[in-house]
């Protein structure tokens, strides 16, 4: 279960603004509240879609996927394509193929994705609206119910859950999807971002190879565990077709043959850009600040409350 989350957040930004032909969901209608542990959802395949493929690797059907990117297990290694498992959620937010109610921005703010929006009627309940039109990769609807159904299976079969958002108890009715905390929760938006509450079908058993139905960009056509995973765009995505039809992650773990592989053309791009340099210090810094500093997160949220200010610049501004 050992993975390095640094490494792992690092790549999430990269891939997470890989493929940005994807259409824009509205991220400014927000009530969030501040911090928590999360990985900035871009996919790396929605960074490095514009990539101009070069000669090389190809995919099951002969040809050479449009887009081909080399990292080292900690960035692209997954041991299974389903969110509850181990940490492949992480992964698996890195290849473009689960998302998350809410995301990190590029300023590391929580903004809504798979919700709409959010309403707080009191300090422990928080009731979403998921956004209409939205799909899982097998074409079925995601409203509150397929929500709940997830979020339920995902802390069945995750221990870290639990400690990720601790939840009294959930409502489904419509697309409207209540959340109850056991305590007042001033991180719960960003709670929501960490790759693990992803959001998938648990209404249908997971594929032995190409895993659970989500509603990310990408869909898996071909994956072996902790070497390599073959993707197309996702024909049922609500967001808009993605720049790269096809993509090809290839685990590579030696630096030096990682490098080659850049330099001959076997690869487009390597796991590393500046954006994750900047959610690995939100991060590293948050889980030192968070549980030392939960009573200024507390007055925070009250006085967001107060002035019906968002609280998630003023979050990041207590973390940096």
């Amino acid at each position: 279960m050992k993975k390095e989350i640094v490494s792992v957040m690092m790549a999430a930004c990269l891939f997470a603004s890989l493929a940005t032909g994807c259409g824009t969901a509205n991220e400014s209608e927000t009530s969030s509240k501040s911090g928590s542990e999360a990985a900035s959802v871009t996919s790396a395949s929605e960074e490095a879609a514009g990539a101009v493929s070069k000669s090389g690797e190809t995919t099951t059907d002969g040809e050479r996927a449009d887009l081909v990117l080399g990292a080292t297990t900690g960035f692209f290694g997954a041991e299974s394509l389903d969110v509850a498992y181990n940490w492949d959620g992480w992964i698996m937010s890195i290849y473009g193929i689960s998302e998350n109610l809410y995301r990190l921005d590029e300023n590391i703010e929580p903004q809504p994705w798979i919700a709409e929006s959010v309403e707080t009627p009191d300090e422990n309940t928080w009731v979403f609206t998921i956004r209409d039109g939205v799909t899982f990769s097998n074409g079925k609807t995601v409203d509150a119910k397929a929500v709940k159904a997830c979020f339920e299976r995902t802390y069945e079969k995750n221990e870290r859950a639990d400690s990720t958002l601790k939840i009294k108890s959930m409502e489904a009715d419509g697309m409207k999807f209540t959340i109850v905390t056991p305590e007042p929760n001033p991180t719960l938006l960003n709670d929501l971002c960490d790759p693990l509450l992803g959001i998938y079908d648990a209404t249908e058993e997971p594929d032995e190879e190409l895993g659970v139905s989500c509603t990310g960009p990408y869909v898996a056509t071909s994956f072996t565990a902790m070497t390599d995973v073959k993707m197309r765009a996702n024909e049922n995505y609500w967001g808009g077709a993605p720049k790269a039809d096809t993509v090809e992650l290839k685990i590579i773990d030696d630096q030096d043959a990682l490098d080659m592989a850049l330099a001959n053309g076997e690869i487009d791009r390597t796991g590393n850009s500046k954006r994750s340099i900047k959610v690995h210090r939100y991060f590293e810094i948050y889980n030192r600040y968070r549980d030392d500093n939960k009573s200024k997160l507390f007055k925070l949220q009250s006085e967001n409350r107060r002035t019906g200010r968002s609280g998630s610049t003023s979050g990041n501004q207590l973390l940096y």
